[in-house]
């Protein structure tokens, strides 16, 4: 297994939901310190620090949920983009004319 107490993985799940549902990692790429920022709390004084960030999305790359790349010392991780969004409809002949309308 992991190694990990339940009270651990029950953490990291909560992070990893948290993180999944901020408009960062909608918009687009995000450091690891972003993402140590988003998930610490300051009113409890828990910080994560940019290590323990960067083990988080490490995970999320290995079990899918992110990709990741790397540009010069920084690494930037982001939502994995489905190839084909969308695919054009076929052509159905319903009677109506392709042409301007004249009322």
């Amino acid at each position: 297994m992991s190694g990990l107490s339940p009270e651990q993985i029950a953490e990291r799940e909560n992070r990893r939901r948290r993180l999944m549902a901020s408009r960062m990692v909608d918009n687009g790429s995000f450091t690891a310190s972003d993402a140590a920022h988003l998930l610490s709390s300051s009113k409890h004084k828990r910080y994560l620090t940019r290590d323990q960030g960067r083990n988080l999305c490490d995970w999320l790359v290995d079990i899918g949920d992110l990709q990741s790349t790397k540009e010069g010392r920084s690494r930037h991780y982001y939502k994995p983009r489905k190839a084909v969004h969308a695919w054009p409809a076929p052509a159905v002949d319903n009677g109506i004319p392709l042409r301007r309308y004249y009322p």
